[in-house]
């Protein structure tokens, strides 16, 4: 006849424990790689340039915020409030760093000829 444990072995509790541990340092980090973006033309032209459309998608899990992007070169005949877009030389910080909730979009729209190449350099992730 076999016996029945009525609770959980010591041993089996330690490895259940040490798995958490272990799972939690190994836990994906959200990069600059879950940042989806996309520019489309609005069809509207402001000073003789196209508008576009630049939209940024934290595809994390996470939050993140202090979202700063390579942006060496910008220009835009349309104004951008500086807390939509601080240029700071080459590099760019979006909307004062606010945070950008999982599956979340930031959007803004500026003017030019031909669209930028805004590439994400680095961002930071909140509560994962």
């Amino acid at each position: 006849m076999s016996r029945l444990s009525s609770g959980t072995s010591p041993l089996v509790s330690v490895i259940l424990i040490i798995l958490c541990l272990v799972s939690k340092e190994f836990a994906y980090a959200c990069s600059v790689n879950d940042m989806l973006i996309g520019t489309v033309r609005s069809g509207k032209e402001v000073g003789g340039q196209t508008e576009w459309i630049v939209t940024f998608t934290n595809r994390c899990s996470c939050p993140i915020e202090n979202i700063v992007l390579s942006c060496q070169g910008f220009q835009t005949a349309e104004p951008i409030s500086q807390t939509v877009l601080k240029v700071n030389g080459g590099q760019c910080l979006l909307y004062s760093g606010t945070q950008l909730k999982a599956g979340g979009s930031l959007s803004f729209s500026y003017a030019w000829n031909s669209p930028f190449n805004l590439t994400p350099l680095n961002i930071a992730p909140m509560g994962c």
